[in-house]
């Protein structure tokens, strides 16, 4: 009974975010659910720019313990969703972090990192990823 319910808030939750112009793009294996907002999506000859924002389950939070922004693992267990701000260049099969924000469970600011944190450079897409789905995705007339 407590997991339907469990799964039933999930499912209002993210729900809710496809109001708020969020819209499910990609969702890995373990609960790791992906969200864009296409109104905030630009392309630039083979470059897109957009917005992803990464809603983790118990689960997902529990089997990598330290998170995209290399937190404290003690901790990680108290966020709940990321949001990145990432450049696609689909040509190149690559990817570059601009801005990470990482938040709690209520909503409020956990971490922040932008690019300064980050290598100023493209990375390659680390094949059977989540980001190879959204990059399939967004790239998918974009060449």
């Amino acid at each position: 009974m407590r997991y339907l319910l469990i799964i039933s808030l999930f499912i209002i939750a993210t729900s809710a975010y496809a109001q708020d112009g969020w819209v499910k793009i990609a969702e890995a294996k373990g609960g790791m659910y992906c969200f864009y907002q296409p109104t905030k999506t630009t392309v630039e000859n083979s470059i897109v720019h957009t917005w992803i924002k990464t809603y983790l389950t118990q689960e997902t939070r529990k089997k990598y313990n330290i998170l995209p922004l290399h937190t404290d693992a003690a901790h990680a267990h108290d966020y709940s969703y990321l949001i990145e701000e990432i450049n696609f260049d689909c040509r190149n099969v690559t990817h570059k972090v601009e801005e990470a924000i990482l938040y709690n469970a209520n909503g409020t600011v956990a971490k922040s990192r932008s690019i300064g944190d980050f290598a100023a450079r493209y990375n390659t897409i680390v094949p059977d990823s989540i980001l190879v789905l959204i990059s399939n995705k967004l790239c998918k007339d974009v060449k």
